[in-house]
């Protein structure tokens, strides 16, 4: 059974990075399309660079979901840790990723008529389903702490 959630968290992971990446494309695309001054607003550093920070942090979200699949076969004990530990980043990175590209279309955000905002209220509750990041990040530190399972993180059992 603890399996099953553990393949639940990891199954969760990629989808909460799927749906922080097309938040991200949206963002971007309406920081290109919208004129602000003469100017598309993804020109000002306070719209590109939260949005460059986002990019990174959903690239890094789907690497660790990548590495906690290759050892659910490759190294299964593991992937317990590696399962929670990317639910949590992908929470957070969905979370924030989200919450930026929604700030990036102002007041429209929040409009039916954008579909930001669905991502927006989707990754608040595929976030906090099974208690959350917050959570998640308790059992990571709890199993970082067992001598046992600190060695698996390192690599070295």
């Amino acid at each position: 059974m603890a399996n099953a959630a553990d393949e639940w968290k990891l199954l969760s992971a990629f989808w909460l990075v799927g749906l922080a990446r097309r938040a991200l494309e949206i963002g971007a695309d309406y920081a290109r399309e919208r004129i602000q001054f003469g100017v598309p607003i993804g020109a000002f550093q306070g719209i590109a660079h939260p949005l460059a920070e986002c990019a990174i942090r959903v690239d890094g979200a789907e690497l660790l979901c990548w590495e906690a699949a290759w050892a659910h076969t490759e190294e299964p004990r593991r992937f317990p840790l590696l399962a929670s530990m990317a639910f949590s980043w992908a929470s957070q990175t969905a979370l924030l990723t989200t919450d930026r590209s929604l700030h990036t279309h102002g007041g429209y955000g929040f409009s039916t008529e954008y579909d930001i905002q669905l991502y927006f209220r989707r990754a608040r509750a595929l976030s906090s389903l099974a208690g959350g990041a917050r959570e998640e990040l308790q059992a990571v530190a709890e199993r970082c702490l067992d001598p046992e399972s600190s060695e698996l993180l390192l690599g070295r059992a």
